[in-house]
């Protein structure tokens, strides 16, 4: 269903590229990383229109966290926030 989605729903800007591996794929959404700070008005649309694409595919049927914190954090909430930045 990934790779479906892929060529179903096609990532608006140009810089953003699509490569087909072994396993899967890799999505990179510019040429370079990009740093954002929603405090300055500096939001990263290129990875907001990859993370539209990716949405109904990516995985958020944690059982753990991937980070470890002390509380009162929950782990697995601060996981789904983490992976969800983009939304």
């Amino acid at each position: 269903m990934g790779m479906a989605i892929l060529r179903t729903r096609p990532i608006v800007k140009a810089e953003a590229q699509r490569r087909r591996v072994e396993i899967g794929a890799v999505i990179q959404a510019g040429d370079r990383p990009q740093l954002g700070d929603v405090n300055h008005g500096l939001v990263l649309d290129d990875y907001r229109r990859v993370a539209e694409v990716l949405n109904p595919v990516r995985f958020e049927a944690y059982r753990r966290g991937l980070f470890v914190l002390p509380a009162p954090y929950d782990q697995i909430d601060e996981t789904l926030a983490w992976i969800r930045r983009f939304d």
